[in-house]
């Protein structure tokens, strides 16, 4: 896991994973509707299911907001997000 960038304070840690086609086609769905990366809705969909299950609190849990990034006519295979 590597250290990335600072977000609400907090330096991002890279996580890799494997996803089923099912999932990263739903993902690709809500990027191409939403203008939120993929990581960014991962990072969102973690927050809220730990913050549901009680081993995060809601003020620690990072809003997700609009990424500016490729759009669906310029997006190239991810397969790192």
């Amino acid at each position: 896991m590597g250290l990335r960038g600072q977000n609400a304070g907090d330096r991002l840690v890279t996580l890799e994973t494997s996803i089923s086609t099912d999932l990263d086609n739903a993902l690709s769905q809500l990027v191409a509707l939403s203008g939120v990366s993929k990581a960014a809705m991962v990072r969102q969909a973690l927050n809220a299911f730990l913050t549901q299950v009680g081993v995060l609190y809601p003020e620690v849990a990072a809003p997700v907001t609009r990424t500016a990034g490729r759009t669906r006519t310029t997006q190239r295979k991810d397969t790192n997000a």
